[in-house]
């Protein structure tokens, strides 16, 4: 049977699985019992599930989930093949991709075939370890640069750290002939391509059509101080057009047997393709897939497959399976049922969903998110630092919290969380968190009207004094001396909005022309200043270049001294020091620790505070002395002070 498969909202795509329809259903049930340790024989009577073996203990703590994007079409031809002495000698390998019935009643089966080399033979699951660390490498590159240059550089140690190797001559022999099987090993037939909608038939092209190792020659003459790769037209083109699925590297990593490895992508999109309902597969298909030798007793089959089956249920991948004869002929099914992990990510996928929604309307959710451990929220801070999986670098998190309101971080915070279980972030987490902040406050600039008082997710305020709130739609009545006094309150609510929207769109221009200079400083340097200026940044983050965070904290490392070195921004630091020098209050002032430099407009400093209160103590206590130092310094300036956040009156 083929199951149509919509894969998550960002793809739409057809894919052939070997389900069984319900019509294959046997009559009569076998389960699976000891035999004297040797395996297992059946008995005519219901089954039960097959539970995860009482000598494997479970793990004591899941870590947080690395996900990565992965390209959908290429995870589903069963290029990677489980390890193992039968597959020695075999070089071709070929899969049904789509195998259904045209509108006019004529049948269409379009297959791909993965054709080796003798000398490297079909790729393999240790192969596949590498090519997830390649699709790890590609998620940060297009993080650290926005896009993806070929040749694409893999340096040793990334791909075994990445891959979860232990460095050695072996692993780097390893390294070397994963490249060059990924470059004898072609692939031809019918390839689901992204941006035509279909598929397409693609000839002898393998997935590096070009490569050059360490120590080798490059095109330009020189000698190559990485391996080089170069993609294939077709995986480049679906992973650009964003054909991707997010897969957990740190549980693949945690897999030890070549099944389990196997088996895991093809369970999930198993699951997913059946609404996360029992996804069934026939033991004859599973065999020809991974290219296992087809026993005919089931004591042979779960000796060959339980210890997969075992290691995927104690990551809580597999709740529990079942076997069963086919109705017809000698094969076997097997139904695989989804585990704790995928449940908890469907549901959050469905949460962050309906956040994403209210995030798209421009407001908050009204109701509480159905989490209980939302009532033991943590502060922002670490909150911010869970969803973006990364617990060292705090200083550019730390600064967001003091720029911008806190509900706007909450609803960014969601919509984070949706989006890389959608696997929609060509960023890491971290940067796209950050993009998100900046969307949602020009959002909210640009509307007034949803800009309201700061409360967490699905929290409501009520005045201290008061006891229920009036419903919108049937308002109290209101006294006559407060009925004629209304007119002009509502007019100079209005005014007020109107001032506050006015000052929004001055501060976004003004961020705006900021972004725009210090992109053209950037593009302007010559490659030994730009070097020089990626140099200082690096040597001012604070964290390892493996770490997380750290392209996002060098990325705004980089602004920050182009800024300062090229536009003048190192201006109102001095003045800030100049003020604490002048007045001792000053020195741990929260609102003057708040102040941000976004524009210098000819000779006008803009500056911002997050609040109106901020700016009105600004105003009252320091603003007539920041005014005279800019005055009397060189070169003059004069001050302008505007609220980032607008707020209704």
């Amino acid at each position: 049977m083929n199951l149509p498969l919509s894969y998550v909202s960002y793809i739409s795509y057809t894919f052939h699985t070997s389900a069984v329809s319900a019509a294959d259903q046997p009559q009569r049930h076998h389960q699976a019992t000891p035999d004297h340790g040797y395996g297992y024989h059946t008995t005519p009577h219901h089954t039960e599930p097959h539970l995860p073996a009482e000598a494997a203990p479970p793990l004591p703590s899941f870590p947080m989930p690395d996900l990565i994007p992965a390209e959908v079409a290429f995870e589903t031809i069963g290029y990677f093949t489980p390890s193992s002495k039968a597959i020695k000698g075999i070089t071709t390998k070929e899969t049904t991709v789509l195998d259904t019935v045209r509108p006019d009643g004529t049948h269409l089966t379009l297959k791909i075939c993965i054709v080796a080399s003798g000398k490297y033979g079909l790729p393999m699951t240790s192969d596949l370890d590498y090519y997830r660390a390649l699709l790890k490498i590609l998620d940060d590159t297009l993080a650290r640069e926005g896009h993806i240059t070929e040749p694409i550089s893999l340096p040793t140690k990334t791909l075994l750290r990445y891959a979860g190797k232990a460095a050695g001559t072996a692993a780097r022999r390893e390294v070397k002939d994963w490249i060059r099987r990924s470059h004898a090993t072609v692939i031809e037939g019918f390839f689901y391509l992204a941006e035509k909608g279909d598929y397409i038939e693609i000839g002898e092209e393998p997935l590096f059509p070009r490569y050059r190792l360490r120590g080798q020659q490059l095109d330009t003459g020189e000698v190559a101080d990485s391996n080089y790769v170069w993609l294939a037209s077709w995986f480049r083109s679906n992973y650009l057009h964003h054909h991707l699925r997010p897969i957990d590297l740190a549980l693949h990593q945690r897999l030890r047997k070549p099944l389990s490895k196997s088996l895991l992508p093809l369970l999930e999109i198993g699951w997913y393709a059946a609404k996360g309902q029992p996804y069934t597969k026939s033991y004859h298909d599973l065999c020809h897939a991974f290219l296992l030798k087809e026993h005919r007793y089931l004591a042979h089959i779960t000796r060959q497959l339980d210890p997969a089956h075992q290691e995927l249920a104690q990551e809580r991948v597999l709740a529990h399976w079942t076997y069963r004869h086919a109705t017809k002929g000698r094969d076997w099914l097997i139904t695989y049922y989804p585990g704790e992990k995928f449940a908890e990510e469907q549901h959050a996928r469905a949460t962050r969903r309906q956040l994403a929604t209210h995030i798209a309307h421009r407001a908050q959710p009204r109701t509480a998110a159905p989490h209980t451990r939302r009532d033991r929220v943590p502060p922002l801070l670490a909150e911010i630092l869970a969803v973006c999986g990364d617990r060292q670098n705090q200083a550019a998190y730390q600064k967001v919290i003091r720029e911008y309101p806190e509900g706007l971080l909450w609803m960014a915070l969601a919509e984070t969380r949706y989006a890389a279980r959608e696997a929609r972030i060509t960023k890491n987490k971290g940067a796209y968190f950050m993009e998100t902040v900046k969307q949602l406050a020009r959002l909210r600039a640009a509307d007034p009207e949803t800009s309201q008082a700061e409360t967490l997710p699905g929290e409501e305020t009520v005045s201290a004094t008061s006891t229920a709130v009036p419903a919108r739609d049937d308002p109290p009545a209101a006294p006559a001396s407060v009925a004629r006094g209304q007119p002009r309150a509502a007019t100079a609510a209005q005014e007020a909005a109107q001032a506050s929207a006015q000052e929004q769109r001055e501060l976004e221009a003004a961020q705006q022309q900021t972004q725009a200079r210090v992109a053209e400083v950037l593009a302007a340097l010559a490659p030994e200043q730009r070097q020089a200026l990626e140099e200082r940044a690096k040597a001012l983050v604070p964290l390892r270049e493996a770490d997380f965070g750290y392209h996002i904290t060098l990325h705004f490392t980089r602004e920050d001294l182009a800024s300062q070195e090229y536009l003048g921004f190192d201006r109102w630091p001095r003045l800030v020091e100049q003020v604490r020098a002048c007045s001792r209050d000053a020195a741990d002032d929260v609102v003057l620790q708040s102040c941000r430099l976004e524009a210098i407009l000819d000779d006008v400093l803009v500056v911002s505070v997050p609040t109106a209160a901020g700016k009105a103590r600004l105003t009252e206590r320091y603003l007539s002395l920041l005014e005279e130092l800019a005055h009397t310094a060189e070169p003059r300036g004069r001050l302008r002070v505007l609220v980032r956040e607008a707020r209704p009156a």
